[in-house]
């Protein structure tokens, strides 16, 4: 993927509000490995879900959302969080008719890499063209996946991952999201500590 498929505002954005060493003593530079990766994840995704409702089915939109980072020593973390579908007391699916269960959570998140710019586009570009996104370590937070019947189970996300990777063309995420206009898909995978893993795809409806 070029680095022309990111979105310079989000960049220049992110860049703002985030003095990095080298910018702070030659002012300007090139961003960092860290900080791209952060330009590309942040903003709020929504993810089609059918629910069975008294009036009939209905598609709920799943909502995750990527908060822009703060600096904490020589990391960026960032915020995330999912909402809840608000729709207790009905399974839900997915159009391929897999299960997904109500979920709600909030965690951080952040990524190693190299701190020089100079490497940063190529490791940036690797990524991309390798693993189709990123994955980000979780030093703390949670899940909390709702059952039907009301039961909740609480997972511990801290010393987990979080990897957010583009949707492949013809994939059986991109046929449970659809045609989406252009608009940019990706997949979120959630792997606790405890092994439990969550997947959704999304769609990235608004860039912060």
């Amino acid at each position: 993927m070029p680095l022309a498929a990111l979105r310079p505002f989000a960049v220049a954005a992110l860049l703002a509000g985030l003095a990095t060493p080298a910018r702070a003593q030659g002012g300007g530079g090139e961003p960092t490995l860290q900080e791209m990766a952060l330009a590309w994840s942040m903003g709020i995704y929504k993810g089609p879900v059918l629910c069975p409702l008294p009036e009939g089915p209905r598609r709920v939109a799943r909502t995750v959302s990527i908060q822009p980072p703060r600096r904490e020593g020589h990391r960026l973390m960032f915020d995330a969080k999912i909402e809840s579908l608000d729709v207790p007391g009905v399974s839900c699916t997915n159009d391929l008719g897999g299960a997904e269960p109500d979920v709600v959570g909030a965690f951080r998140i952040g990524l190693h890499g190299h701190a020089r710019p100079d490497v940063a586009r190529k490791d940036f570009q690797a990524a991309m063209k390798r693993d189709g996104g990123f994955t980000f370590e979780v030093p703390s937070g949670f899940v909390e996946i709702r059952e039907p019947d009301g039961a909740a189970r609480r997972v511990p996300m801290g010393g987990g991952t979080a990897r957010l990777t583009r949707i492949p063309p013809g994939s059986d995420a991109a046929r449970m999201i659809g045609d989406v206009g252009g608009k940019p898909r990706r997949t979120l995978t959630l792997e606790a500590p405890d092994g439990t893993r969550l997947v959704f795809p999304l769609v990235l409806v608004r860039p912060r």
